[in-house]
């Protein structure tokens, strides 16, 4: 319940968004702390558009170019798929809370990548 209360108050804040998109399917990544990606925290939230662009999602031998990219409903799939994949799935509400989470964490890696990594006893 305090997250989407958290969500709900997001209005006033600025919404951080890490690299930018240039055109049709074209990014210029931004630098985290591990490495590249484009991050758009507005489209997350709001659920229109490219929310997530990882490191490995260009193009191989191209510097803007991207063939991978999420969406909120594309990371909320990926969640829901690992997680009955799993066992662990419960509902809906599991699925948005954890992809949110997942979603604030990555910073360069693929969402399945980033699942399969986590501890998820801490967030389930």
């Amino acid at each position: 319940m305090r997250r989407n209360n958290l969500l709900n108050n997001r209005a006033m804040w600025k919404y951080e968004k890490i690299g930018r998109l240039i055109g049709n399917n074209r990014v210029e990544l931004g630098e985290t702390e591990n490495g590249y990606c484009y991050k758009d925290e507005e489209a997350y939230e709001s659920g229109n558009g490219i929310a997530y662009i990882p490191e490995h999602g260009l193009i191989e031998d191209s510097s803007d170019k991207f063939e991978l990219s999420y969406t909120r409903t594309d990371i909320e799939n990926v969640v829901r798929n690992h997680l009955k994949a799993i066992d662990s799935y419960k509902n809906e509400e599991q699925v948005r809370n954890l992809s949110l989470s997942v979603f604030q964490i990555l910073d360069w890696q693929c969402v399945a990548t980033l699942l399969s990594d986590l501890d998820l006893d801490e967030y389930l």
